[in-house]
């Protein structure tokens, strides 16, 4: 079910996936892959409070999925709470100090809170990460 969803949200069927995502939340509400999905689904129709919702109760689930941290730091920002995502985003680096998507969000998110030096560090990591990942990349033959 969740596959289907989400290949509905990538045609751009966000509230057909949304649909389907409830569906598979009513037989298993713990599943994380429904939530995030959910999440980012009712995210995508403008629902960013039912958003954070959703990517709360995952991260609640499973504290150490980075991915969900992102997520729902993401959200945090659009909710103008941005002490809460930077605290989400310390959280996900904790567990994976390596994702270059988390130290741009959390640039992002230090710099509204006016913390301009750290910002400007945490963009440089990302960055560096984003570059060594390419060049990994392109050592293993892939067109970057």
């Amino acid at each position: 079910m969740v596959y289907d969803a989400m290949a509905m949200m990538a045609d751009g069927d966000f509230s057909g996936a949304e649909s389907i995502l409830r569906d598979a939340l009513g037989l298993d509400p713990c599943s994380i892959e429904a939530l995030w999905n959910i999440g980012v689904a009712v995210q995508e129709q403008g629902r960013n409070d039912e958003a954070l919702d959703f990517f709360r109760r995952g991260v609640d689930i499973d504290p150490k999925s980075s991915h969900l941290l992102i997520l729902y730091a993401s959200a945090l920002v659009l909710s103008n709470q941005d002490e809460e995502a930077a605290r989400m985003l310390e959280a996900a680096l904790e567990i994976d100090a390596e994702d270059s998507d988390a130290w741009s969000v959390y640039s992002t998110v230090l710099s509204s809170l006016g913390r301009d030096g750290e910002a400007a560090a945490a963009e440089r990591r990302a960055d560096e990460l984003d570059r060594a990942h390419k060049a990994d990349l392109r050592k293993r033959g892939f067109v970057v």
